[in-house]
């Protein structure tokens, strides 16, 4: 098994520009922005309108929530048309391909600066572009780690892992701190929240992923993803150190 590696997964959520225009009331330009965040409830983008229309008193900005399901829906209202199509979004980076090659966003090249551009990470800057031109600004990046709870630890009398542990050794000590009564399972060993990001981490660390560079092709047949992905399976079914 490979060994846990300190690995940076970058996982964007970014803003796209999208080649529509909106109305303007009585002498403001509105602007449509797609969020899964709820505004009312986020102070950030309170925040953001707020100094946005300070320093743009001639523009609106307004706010459009889709809680699920939030890709999928998106290219639905935007092959839908009309005035519910957004001109600013958030999306994953990961979805930068799908939005490209279905024509709903622009490339933003001509707005960046080089020094924006190179003040990038390269994995980030790599995450915004798709067959060589840019369609999307960073917002933010997120680290995945892990994270133990000393105190279940110390109960068990199971050392803290030190680097270079293995996908083995992360067998033996979930088994040590999943704790069972009637049958029933009252502590867990190990939990991760099971949707793509998080089952991304293990693929990484296995050299795999979910597709090609270019996004062209699925990889999760290859032995690496296959070895990844029945490792977590088997947490769950076979080892039961994880709901």
């Amino acid at each position: 098994m490979n060994s846990f590696k300190r690995i940076l997964i970058v996982f964007l959520t970014i803003l796209l520009l999208l080649p529509t225009a909106v109305g303007a009331p009585k002498g403001k330009t509105e602007v449509r922005v797609m969020s899964w965040w709820n505004y009312l409830q986020s102070k950030p983008l309170q925040e953001l309108k707020s100094k946005f229309e300070e320093s743009n008193p001639d523009i609106e900005l307004i706010f459009d929530q889709i809680p699920s399901k939030y890709a999928d829906k998106v290219l639905t209202v935007v092959a839908g048309g009309g005035d519910q199509v957004p001109d600013v979004m958030m999306l994953a980076m990961d979805r930068i391909p799908q939005f490209a090659k279905a024509g709903a966003i622009q490339p933003l090249d001509s707005f960046m600066t080089d020094a924006y551009k190179k003040s990038l990470y390269p994995v980030v800057f790599d995450a915004l572009t798709y067959n060589g031109k840019t369609y999307a600004a960073a917002r933010d990046i997120t680290s995945f780690v892990m994270f133990c709870n000393k105190k279940l630890f110390a109960e068990a009398k199971v050392e803290i892992p030190k680097d270079g542990w293995t996908w083995n050794d992360f067998l033996e000590i979930a088994k040590k701190l999943t704790k069972f009564q009637n049958n029933k399972a009252v502590q867990w060993g190990y939990y991760f929240p099971k949707h793509d990001d998080a089952v991304f981490t293990w693929l990484i660390q296995n050299g795999a992923s979910y597709t090609t560079p270019d996004a062209k092709e699925s990889v999760l047949s290859k032995p690496e993803a296959r070895q990844a992905l029945q490792f977590l399976q088997d947490l769950i079914l076979k080892h039961k150190v994880c709901p």
